[in-house]
């Protein structure tokens, strides 16, 4: 039997109540998966099994969970012990009893000759039985051009003599991607496939001819992926936390826009638009677009249907000429809203402001192609590779 024992989530920097499943898709994009084939339940004496010389040999007995396949000369990793002490013997079967009751039976083996025999106890143990050929096959799958979950690639893994294998699906996200910008412009936010979306994974055993069922997917499973790459010395490591926003008053830090910049530049009846992460924290909660000029805000409620996907943000636009600056922020509101696709139930505890609303400030100017097009090639300057 194989499962997912590790998966790319996180706990979001001060908001541990969440987490970020939200991960770059230009750096290792991990999976850890363990094969456990039959667990040992306890450890029992020594069964004198008659020989055909007339002598008796000592065999030492454990009670197993079902037999399954396991048969009389098979070869098995007999795997022991706490994690900081776990020893591994490679052992034959010389013998199965099977129980009328129960869902389990016996298992014997020939410890006589075997190297530090006394440390094979029935603590934390389990069999894994040496197959020829043996690997995990992991089917991909990612929204690439719409919300659909797409197959997107697969990939083959070898497990060590743990039964344990760290599944790596960067490449298979990362080569489905293209740099492309659909936006109409028309919409106060709409969802950019390809700059972020969902992604998630069913895995099988594979060997000697053998094929075996998949993992069941689920949308409960789903994860999430950013066009985009970390900081290596980043506290959340290649996981966008810091980017995702979620429902805490108490955050220390309020979830960051994804675009990179200190105070943008916005001209008139040009395109402007600053991405985030619509998180699928926010699920049946009505998010607002808030902007604030002069003191006086002014809330627009966003679309739905953009959830768990990279959006674009578009501002209200066609501003006076006496307007300097815009402050800008999202916030959810006390009101709850339909999910669409319908995939959450119920409200979600807590209403807050999701953005930092101190940061950004937006720059208004009249349009001007000549100086638009410098303020633009100095944006280029700073851009790090934590923009997507």
């Amino acid at each position: 039997m194989i499962s997912v024992i590790s998966k790319p989530i996180t706990k979001i920097t001060g908001d541990t109540s969440n987490t970020s499943k939200w991960v770059g898709i230009h750096q290792p994009v991990e999976f850890e998966v363990k094969r456990k084939d039959y667990n040992i339940l306890s450890k029992g004496g020594v069964y004198n099994q008659p020989q055909n010389d007339g002598t008796t040999l000592a065999l030492t007995w454990f009670r197993i969970t079902d037999i399954g396949e396991i048969k009389v000369g098979d070869v098995i990793n007999f795997l022991c012990g706490p994690d900081e002490k776990k020893r591994s013997f490679t052992l034959t079967v010389a013998k199965i009893n099977l129980v009328s009751t129960g869902n389990y039976s016996f298992i014997f083996f020939d410890l006589n000759n075997v190297i530090d025999a006394d440390k094979i106890t029935a603590y934390k143990a389990y069999v894994n039985v040496q197959r020829k050929g043996y690997y995990i096959e992991t089917f991909v799958y990612q929204s690439i051009k719409n919300a659909n979950l797409d197959l997107a690639g697969v990939v083959r893994s070898k497990v060590d003599v743990w039964g344990n294998a760290k599944i790596n699906i960067q490449k298979v996200l990362s080569s489905n991607i293209i740099n492309e910008n659909k936006s109409s412009y028309t919409k106060i936010n709409e969802p950019v496939y390809n700059q972020g979306g969902i992604y998630n994974i069913k895995i099988r055993e594979v060997y000697d001819g053998f094929v075996g069922a998949f993992t069941t997917l689920l949308n409960t499973d789903n994860l999430y992926f950013v066009n985009g790459s970390k900081q290596l010395q980043d506290p959340n490591n290649y996981n966008f936390g810091e980017f995702v926003p979620t429902l805490n008053d108490s955050r220390v830090s309020k979830a960051k826009f994804l675009s990179v910049f200190d105070k943008p530049t916005y001209f008139n009846n040009y395109p402007f638009d600053i991405s985030f992460i619509y998180s699928d924290n926010l699920l049946n909660k009505q998010v607002a677009r808030v902007e604030t000029i002069n003191g006086a805000p002014t809330n627009t409620n966003l679309l739905t249907n953009g959830r768990g996907f990279v959006n674009r943000l578009k501002l209200a636009g066609s501003y006076a000429s006496s307007v300097k600056t815009i402050d800008l922020h999202l916030d959810a509101s006390t009101s709850a809203t339909t999910q669409n696709p319908a995939t959450g139930t119920g409200t979600l505890a807590g209403v807050g402001t999701i953005f930092n609303p101190f940061s950004p400030t937006i720059r208004h100017k009249l349009s001007d192609l000549n100086a638009w097009l410098e303020a633009y090639n100095d944006t280029l300057r700073p851009v790090t590779h934590e923009r997507y």
